[in-house]
């Protein structure tokens, strides 16, 4: 719910704009629901996804990739020493 409660701040932050910038928002709001959906992570990763995304200059197939290149590298990562 922080989520949606965030974009609902931005959405009233852009009423004065042309229906645009509103589209832009939703447009994001929506790319980062289904990252998040796709990888089934919490809301708290959030901004984690959100720096990704931005970081992939908002490509979805981008940030997808570096999302499960990330996941990738820490489940099967050989030379953690997780129980140092």
């Amino acid at each position: 719910m922080l989520f949606t409660k965030y974009f609902i701040h931005l959405s009233h932050f852009f009423q004065g704009l042309d229906g645009g910038a509103f589209a832009i928002v939703n447009g994001v709001r929506e790319t980062l629901h289904a990252l998040l959906d796709m990888f089934s992570l919490p809301v708290e990763a959030l901004p984690i996804v959100y720096l990704i995304f931005k970081e992939s200059q908002a490509d979805f197939k981008i940030a997808s990739s570096r999302l499960l290149e990330g996941i990738w590298e820490i489940e099967n990562c050989n030379n953690c020493n997780m129980n140092s």
